[in-house]
């Protein structure tokens, strides 16, 4: 994976053509008459200091008596001549000069009846200059030197500023990829690393913590990181004889899926609001880690689910990250299994509002699916006790009925299914009915 760099900005592109004397005046009558024509050459000046007419290059001619209006451009021929015909009488235009192989040039003070302009072109990689800024390096033909010295030193203070922020940009990224890489090799070493790579991920993410060309692809490895060690170490606990040790363990478990949900959410967080995935230059990228961050959440909730090790805390962010996926483009088996499994990892941490909410809508979607019977059974079922409500049970019964005598026999949860419904008829004398649906 990749870390994305920020858009190159091009800081004061107009300064190099002012400080490089792009106000190259040339002789010539000015007549103030009725449509005067214009006319001028175009010469670049070599790396060796000749010069040679400049053909194929691009003459425009921008109004500046106003803030608006242009003439149509003219393109010089192979002696870098180039012409029109008539320039209105009292209008003043800014020449820009662009092409290939030359840098921009700006001729203001351009009227009607100048006939022997010569523009002085350097080498360049034909870059070429918006009206914008045009117009911006002509406004500055009429000031006098000290005014020009004076704008010099500022915009040189903010070539500074901007070459500073540049390196800091760069020396950023260096620390952010050196980091991503150490922490990857720990990732994928044999045996897994986890707590070295995390420990690399952090130090990437501290670098820059909310950039989106970055600060997700690290958050997101290093969720995936406490995933996989949380579910090695519930394997590990899973066997441990030692009560209390397997205890012990599962709460780190717990935290470290947690934790997994946490870096899964400030990554998707970043990717939807910070203002700095207007600068990652790949916007792939940006759907890319978006997408990864809800599909490897969805894949730990189903992980928590799964084990029954879910800490309170992840539970909100866990109804948000799955809301996402099941907006996202992710086919129809995987957004059943997710609705079921966030309605698991609810009932797990005992909060059976939500997980009865889940399971309905994982019902309305797919009315056989076997697990969200189960679910929604046993959920209400457990209401009902705490409540002491016959309405709750019963309803719990009908679903719990339906999924055993919907489900294969080898289901993990229909032994205890059919005793629940027993216990149910012997405690409160409810018998299972057809479930309704509305």
């Amino acid at each position: 994976m990749q870390i994305s760099r920020r858009k190159k900005v091009i800081g004061k592109k107009i300064v190099g053509i002012f400080l490089t004397a792009a106000f190259v005046m040339a002789g010539g009558i000015s007549v103030l008459a009725q449509g005067q024509a214009v006319q001028g050459v175009v010469r670049v000046k070599k790396a060796d200091g000749t010069e040679s007419p400049a053909a194929g290059v691009t003459v425009e001619a921008y109004r500046t008596d106003t803030g608006r209006g242009s003439l149509p451009a003219a393109i010089t021929n192979d002696k870098g001549e180039f012409s029109w015909a008539s320039f209105p009488s009292g209008h003043v235009y800014a020449l820009s000069v662009s092409g290939p192989g030359v840098g921009p040039r700006i001729q203001p003070n351009v009227k009607g009846g100048m006939t022997q302009l010569v523009i002085i072109v350097d080498e360049g990689a034909g870059e070429k200059l918006t009206e914008a800024e045009v117009r911006e390096v002509a406004s500055l033909a009429g000031l006098s030197e000290a005014e020009l010295k004076a704008l010099q030193a500022k915009q040189q203070v903010e070539i500074e500023k901007y070459n500073a922020e540049k390196a800091r940009i760069e020396d950023t990224a260096k620390v952010v990829n050196a980091a991503l890489q150490a922490g990857n090799a720990a990732f994928n070493s044999k045996p897994p690393q986890y707590e070295v790579a995390i420990a690399k991920y952090d130090e990437g993410i501290a670098a820059q913590p909310d950039f989106a060309g970055s600060a997700p692809v690290l958050l997101n490895n290093r969720g995936l990181a406490f995933q996989r060690r949380a579910v090695e170490n519930y394997n590990a606990a899973a066997k441990n004889t030692d009560a209390t040790a397997r205890l012990a363990a599962m709460a780190t478990v717990r935290k470290d899926f947690a934790d997994a949900m946490d870096s899964f959410h400030r990554s998707y967080t970043i990717l939807q609001t910070s203002e700095s995935v207007k600068t990652v230059s790949d916007p792939k990228m940006i759907e890319g880690e978006r997408a990864r961050a809800l599909s490897i959440a969805v894949e730990t909730i189903g992980y928590m689910a799964q084990v029954q090790q879910v800490d309170e805390s992840v539970l909100d962010k866990a109804n948000e990250l799955t809301e996402a996926y099941l907006s996202s483009g992710a086919d129809r088996a995987a957004k059943e299994r997710a609705m079921v499994a966030i309605g698991d990892v609810h009932r797990s941490a005992g909060d059976m509002d939500r997980a009865v909410a889940a399971y309905r809508k994982a019902l309305e979607t797919a009315p056989k699916n076997v697990d969200a019977m189960a679910g929604i059974g046993l959920s209400l079922v457990n209401s009902g006790y705490e409540s002491d409500s016959r309405e709750q049970l019963q309803e719990g019964s009908n679903y719990l009925n339906q999924f055993i005598n919907s489900a294969p026999d080898n289901h993990k949860f229909k032994s205890d299914a059919k005793e629940l419904v027993e216990a149910i008829k012997a405690s409160h004398k409810i018998n299972p009915q057809p479930v309704r649906r509305n």
